[in-house]
């Protein structure tokens, strides 16, 4: 007696055998991470902001009605962060765009930021070199991911509930987990 589950008898050109014939899209979840990961940071930013502390320390000496100020402005960058990244994890076309390019931008961001990033390492301060990693490699790895035939045949032929299913439960529980780690390692950088 076997205790494997039978598997599902699929009618060939069913597009339920073409689905599982077809590897799945790569990439969204490094996006999703990237995108609610920034959104921890902001939310991070905003609150030492306000307090003028820690990762906001440089507005400690403004009054406390424009850090207060800072707030709302946090919280609307982060939602819009996180309307990115959910749109990317429910499949929508626009979001895959949005995130190709703005990843292939930040590319450039860091590849200008590599000198500095050396003075620091010579300096002893390992920061810098977190955000450099963020924006030099897996920014390429995820425009490249979101690039591959098989993404960009999921991104054209899903739908917003088939997405959700595909990138919900536990998948989306480790992306929270590594969104939040991420986001609080750039927020704090300048503590290492």
């Amino acid at each position: 007696m076997t205790t494997e589950p039978a598997e599902e008898q699929l009618a060939p050109g069913s597009s339920a055998a073409q689905a599982q014939a077809q590897p799945g899209p790569r990439g969204i979840g490094t996006g999703v991470v990237f995108d609610w990961a920034l959104v921890v940071q902001i939310l991070i930013d905003g609150v030492f902001y306000a307090l003028g502390t820690g990762p906001g320390s440089a507005m400690a000496g403004k009054p406390l009605g424009l850090r207060l100020a800072i707030v709302p402005l946090t919280l609307l960058a982060a939602a819009i962060v996180f309307t990115q990244g959910e749109a990317l994890r429910r499949g929508r076309r626009v979001a895959w765009i949005i995130q190709i390019v703005a990843n292939a931008l930040l590319v450039i961001d860091g590849l200008i930021g590599i000198p500095g990033t050396i003075m620091s390492l010579g300096k002893l301060r390992f920061g810098d070199l977190s955000y450099t990693i963020v924006l030099v490699i897996i920014s390429p790895l995820i425009v490249w991911f979101l690039t591959r035939p098989s993404t960009r045949a999921w991104i054209a032929s899903t739908t917003s509930a088939e997405a959700r299913a595909r990138h919900g439960g536990s998948w989306l529980l480790w992306i929270v987990v590594w969104a939040v780690i991420g986001g609080a390692a750039i927020a704090f950088a300048g503590y290492y």
